[in-house]
């Protein structure tokens, strides 16, 4: 968490002086939830969601971990993009394969009512 934490202060440095952030870089570096992360990373490693949310943060609702790990997959395909643009394959490649890990189950079910 802490190499997340030195990366956010770059970046937020970096939006700041080019004023595209609205908030403090503090604000910005706190924004990042590493109770998220595990969970996240558990999932990914093919863990059950029911299990994930042992590890949520207490009072978090699956609805807001679905909606997480959703959002993940979609940075994922838009990262993935723009490696297809720029011409990186292999780093292409590896957004894909993350993808593939991420998007599965029930997160990715069309309805939870079938």
């Amino acid at each position: 968490y802490e190499r997340v934490r030195v990366a956010a202060q770059s970046v937020g440095k970096q939006m700041s002086e080019c004023k595209v952030l609205d908030t403090s870089v503090n604000d910005f570096i706190n924004s990042f939830r590493p109770e998220m992360m595990e969970l996240c990373r558990e999932w990914a490693k093919g863990t059950k969601f029911e299990t994930c949310m042992k590890v949520a943060p207490r009072g978090m609702y699956e609805g807001s971990v679905v909606r997480s790990i959703r959002r993940i997959n979609e940075v994922l395909w838009q990262l993935k993009g723009a490696m297809a643009i720029i011409g990186d394959a292999g780093l292409r490649d590896k957004f894909e394969e993350c993808q593939n890990l991420v998007k599965r189950d029930i997160v990715f079910a069309d309805s939870l009512f079938l």
